[in-house]
Formats: structure tokens, sequence, C-alpha cells
């Protein structure tokens, strides 16, 4: 088994997440319209949104150890389905982070 130092494990990160059959990606960073979904309640949960990967730019990850790292979007690897609890999970709904 591989362990991770403080410095390789992601606490959070920017938005980076999509959908591989109905073509759309959910960001921070790039170009694409802007959607705030609660703008008098919770301006800060603002995202782009667009139909090709390459509209993502990147993703800003914050580490254990306290740093914080700008990836470009080609640095991030698909670490698979997005998970919330209690709902159902969708198999084409997929996240990227970084696990290199």
């Amino acid at each position: 088994m591989h362990v991770r130092s403080p410095a390789q494990k992601v606490v959070m990160q920017d938005q980076l997440s999509g959908h591989l059959v109905d073509q759309w990606v959910k960001y921070n960073h790039g170009r694409g319209s802007v959607i705030i979904p609660f703008p008098d309640i919770n301006p800060s949960a603002g995202y782009r949104l667009g139909q090709l990967y390459s509209s993502a730019d990147g993703a800003n990850l914050l580490f254990y150890d306290n740093s914080v790292k700008w990836y470009l979007f080609d640095q991030l690897d698909d670490v698979g389905q997005i998970c919330r609890p209690g709902s159902s999970s969708d198999p084409d709904q997929r996240v990227w982070s970084n696990l290199r």
C-alpha cells in the first residue's frame, strides 16, 4: 500500500466535474457561461458551464500541508464518479483531481 504524505493528499479543490454522455463540464476557471444558482444567499456557489473539457483551464488544489497548487486540466486525472451521500450516483458523471 502506498502511503501519501500530507503534501500529496487533497483536502479540497475548485470544482471540476463533467458528464461523459451528456457532454457538459462544470468548473471554476476557463471559458463558458457563468452560473450563480443562489446569488442572494451564496454567491460563492457560482461556476462556469461548458460543453467541451477544453473549456476548463484547470483547478486549484488545497493539500493537507496547507499548500495550494494550480494544475492545468491536462495535469489532472479522472478520479471517478461524483458521489454524494444519500443520492444515487451516475456512472457517467466524473470528477478530475490530482493523483499523480
